[in-house]
């Protein structure tokens, strides 16, 4: 009785969240970089991705107190970014008392029908060298899984409207960032390559 409950709320869970996933796919929501890979990946039976970002670099509106503010992306790219695309952000006349210039790495949340399933993710997580993450739900045939990336930086570009950085120092400041997003890029098509194979 208790394998088959287990069976019907992963099946559930796992119906709603694909039905999610494809709706954002449809609406280019969802990470170009990872589509080839949740879609092969969410075939398996004891485990999915209800969702993921592969990492970004992000203009982002924050109050005083680093709060996030309605409308708070500036602007957000899944990609390397240029100066110009950054420059141009910063020069508008924007209503916001802080804007911060974030580099986020990769986030998966995995869901796993069973615990011995989400043991071995997690043994998996440790032998990638995985720092962030762990189990934060369990519930009987849902445990999930969070793993972030832990190669991020972030910091003030600009308060009200006076720009913090010239451009020249502007410029080191992303080139550090595309850096930074290059090196999780590369991180993250070996983590998906070893939990296809593995999981």
């Amino acid at each position: 009785m208790k394998t088959d409950l287990q069976e019907i709320r992963f099946k559930m869970t796992k119906t709603t969240s694909m039905g999610k996933l494809a709706s954002a796919i449809n609406e280019k929501k969802a990470d170009a970089m990872l589509i080839p890979f949740l879609k092969r990946f969410n075939k398996k039976k004891n485990i999915f991705t209800s969702s993921s970002c592969c990492g970004r670099i992000m203009l982002l509106g924050a109050d005083e107190e680093e709060k996030k503010m309605p409308g708070l992306f500036m602007g957000k790219w899944h990609r390397t970014v240029k100066l110009k695309e950054v420059l141009d952000v910063l020069k508008k006349d924007l209503d916001f008392p802080e804007i911060w210039l974030k580099q986020e790495s990769y986030i998966f949340h995995l869901v796993c029908k069973d615990l011995e399933t989400a043991e071995k993710v997690l043994k998996l997580k440790a032998s990638l060298g995985i720092r962030r993450g762990g189990i934060f739900t369990i519930d009987e045939g849902r445990y999930i899984i969070e793993l972030i990336g832990s190669g991020n930086m972030s910091m003030p570009v600009k308060f009200g409207k006076e720009i913090l950085f010239d451009e020249k120092q502007l410029e080191k400041i992303i080139k550090k960032a595309n850096q930074k997003l290059t090196r999780n890029y590369s991180i993250l098509k070996n983590i998906m390559k070893v939990f296809q194979k593995e999981l």
